[in-house]
């Protein structure tokens, strides 16, 4: 307890003065210039309308319609990119999985899955003796898989458009009387997401880009941040290192 007075209230006895001083109603306020405050004003007001047109640009930015990326937050992914059997624009069109065992890798290619980024499935053993499976992209897609792969995706695009021309001119012949606020919304983000997928279907797909993600991909499955680690040791050298077992 404090021995010293409130120099503003006059109050004695206090717990911590330094904490009461701080919210003291009888302390005096800080003096601010007129010119201060406006220029506070302008600059608050400034920051708000560069939010405002930063959310605006953001929400009206045209989609690419490109592949999730693969989670970023762990130190190697552990899955593989595959073509599904279905799918025009890269975002529906292109999947992962963590599929390492030879017999589901077998069952994948039968139902009609491609693989995109070539990979190696691995077997680690624990401290404890038990065993870890798992499966990492090694490289980029190859020329001549990657070429197959765009022609597929060029082959898919115009019935593709069909439907979703066919999606979006439905929508767009519905009435808007009689819908609640909620449905008339709905319908207009329908609209505008029939839309942008129209767009993009409607013109080829930049192949240099998408092969470029891929690349990217296939670099960070690689990574590891200790050059030390057992995963890092296998892939560098195409090799099992501590079982020694190749799935393959």
């Amino acid at each position: 307890m404090s021995s010293e007075a409130c120099p503003f209230c006059g109050k004695k006895g206090l717990k911590n003065l330094k904490t009461h001083l701080r919210y003291c109603d009888k302390q005096p306020l800080e003096e601010v210039a007129r010119d201060d405050a406006d220029a506070r004003f302008e600059e608050r007001a400034k920051q708000a309308e560069t939010v405002k047109d930063e959310r605006v640009a953001r929400a009206g930015r045209r989609r690419d319609f490109m592949p999730y990326p693969s989670p970023r937050n762990r130190k190697f992914p552990t899955c593989a990119w595959y073509l599904r059997p279905n799918g025009a624009l890269p975002e529906d069109a292109f999947v992962t999985s963590s599929a390492w065992s030879a017999n589901q890798r077998e069952e994948m290619a039968q139902k009609g899955f491609i693989e995109v980024t070539p990979s190696k499935a691995f077997l680690l053993r624990r401290e404890d003796n038990s065993v870890m499976g798992g499966i990492v992209m090694l490289d980029p897609p190859p020329k001549e898989r990657w070429e197959r792969i765009i022609k597929i995706l060029e082959a898919r695009r115009p019935q593709a458009l069909a439907f979703d021309e066919e999606r979006l001119a439905a929508e767009k012949a519905v009435s808007a009387d009689g819908l609640t606020p909620a449905e008339r919304y709905a319908s207009m983000s329908r609209i505008r997401v029939y839309g942008a997928r129209v767009e993009a279907l409607s013109q080829p797909f930049d192949a240099d880009k998408l092969y470029e993600f891929f690349v990217e991909e296939a670099r960070l499955s690689r990574r590891d941040l200790s050059p030390d680690a057992a995963v890092r040791r296998m892939v560098d050298a195409r090799v099992e290192e501590l079982v020694g077992v190749d799935l393959e």
